[in-house]
């Protein structure tokens, strides 16, 4: 006795192209990239479809064209802009080149969109992973610069080259 077709969950990274009678699946493709695409196609801002787009996505890491993309760094801290580089590079031409550089260079996203906004729409524990990320990555960033910064001072002012 065969088992009847099992139907697509929600969380499923399949796109099943043609009639109901035929079945193939043609490429495996997040359901927030599908979410994306549809919003953008409907003439939806881009800037909640991309945020709502933040929110639906599951994946902790992918390999896309060929480039390594990790999202969640040790299962803690969510790198959201390099999510955002690669939900914009799948929609490339949809949203206006100068504001899309503006987004993902600066961190702003044009308009106004507040921090809870933002919460509300990447979910709690996106939210907290966001938070490490800011605070363990992007502060310690910042930290380091300044050590450089120091001891490229003390280097200058004993006289030395600055190479």
């Amino acid at each position: 006795m065969s088992q009847p077709p099992a139907t697509p969950q929600p969380n499923d990274w399949t796109q099943v192209s043609g009639s109901p009678s035929e079945t193939a699946i043609t490429q495996a493709v997040p359901e927030a990239i599908l979410h994306l695409r549809t919003a953008l196609a409907a003439g939806a801002p881009w800037r909640p479809a991309v945020l709502e787009a933040l929110g639906r996505w599951t994946l902790p890491e992918e390999t896309f064209n060929g480039r390594r993309y990790r999202y969640l760094l040790l299962g803690e801290a969510f790198d959201w802009l390099l999510l955002a580089e690669r939900l914009c590079a799948d929609v490339d031409g949809a949203i206006p080149v100068d504001e899309k550089e503006r987004f993902l260079f600066g961190g702003q996203i044009p308009g106004t969109v507040d921090e809870d906004k933002f919460r509300d729409c990447l979910g709690p524990s996106k939210y907290r992973a966001y938070m490490n990320y800011h605070y363990g990555v992007v502060l310690e960033e910042a930290l380091q610069l300044v050590s450089e910064e120091e001891v490229r001072k003390r280097h200058l002012s004993r006289s030395y080259s600055d190479t």
